[in-house]
């Protein structure tokens, strides 16, 4: 093991020496956002170590012998002093050696190498220069937050109507009186890369609702925010309905998921609240 770590090391150091290392075309985004000093040496692209675990939001520390200490749980970050060819690390209790090269100073690992021993997705598009990285188990827990609430949302949609209270009107949640009219409509356009979505809410209280404002979250394949728009609808008496077109566009790759948000000025506390109960 010890002369395999050695001999990429040294292969990756003959390139150095020879100037076939380079930043090149190539981009790299973790999590979503854009990632530099990557270097690339032929098909082998490499990023250095510190820097590329803050970008992934992994916690990490060191040893007195070296060991490099990583994990997904919040922790205190204590900064890297990786020297030599190679390191041990220790990731969610699992240990393991991976080769290092050197730059300035700087410890630089292969992004192959690293994806598969730190659990990460790389998608590379040669088309566009561009790779993505994703780590699996937030992407995993991110998709199971979504299925989450769309059941929810179902076992709410499939709630008997709202009797009349005894001043004449449904019982509404005072806190969220406004609330989207099925789902986001829309799509997203993958050869163009452009989105347009369209957002419908309606007013279910007996009372006008003032400042209302309908914010799209525009999240990765991480639950990260790519971006955020907001369209002001401004006041809505009851039963009134609006819309709200958005567009989009990012030439990252990104495939992007649109999470809606209402906002508006708080109803007065006397208003009868619709108690929403689990089932």
């Amino acid at each position: 093991m010890r002369k395999v770590l050695c001999l990429s090391a040294f292969i990756m150091l003959m390139a150095l020496c020879f100037g076939t290392v380079s930043a090149s075309n190539w981009e790299i985004y973790v999590r979503g956002k854009l990632f530099n000093n990557m270097q690339v040496s032929g098909s082998h692209f490499y990023v250095p170590v510190q820097q590329f675990f803050d970008a992934l939001k992994f916690c990490y520390g060191q040893s007195d012998d070296g060991t490099v200490f990583v994990t997904r749980e919040p922790q205190t970050r204590r900064p890297l002093r990786i020297k030599g060819n190679s390191a041990n690390f220790v990731f969610d209790g699992k240990p393991f050696s991976l080769p290092i090269t050197q730059i300035n100073g700087v410890a630089y690992m292969d992004l192959d190498s690293a994806a598969v021993r730190f659990d990460l997705e790389v998608t590379k598009t040669p088309q566009t220069e561009i790779i993505d990285v994703v780590d699996k188990v937030q992407r995993l827990k991110h998709q199971q937050e979504i299925e989450k609430r769309d059941a929810y949302e179902q076992r709410m949609s499939a709630k008997p109507a709202d009797e009349p209270g005894q001043n004449g009107s449904a019982d509404y949640d005072v806190e969220h009186p406004v609330k989207m009219v099925g789902d986001i409509e829309g799509f997203l356009d993958q050869n163009q890369w452009e989105a347009r979505w369209k957002a419908t809410v309606k007013n279910h209280a007996d009372v006008p609702v003032n400042n209302v404002r309908i914010v799209l979250n525009i999240l990765d394949g991480n639950g990260e925010k790519l971006d955020t728009q907001v369209k002001v609808v401004g006041s809505m008496n009851p039963g009134d309905t609006a819309s709200a077109d958005f567009y989009w566009q990012d030439n990252s790759r990104i495939i992007a998921t649109p999470k809606v948000e209402i906002q508006h000025d708080p109803l007065p506390v006397n208003q009868k609240k619709f108690e929403t109960k689990e089932r």
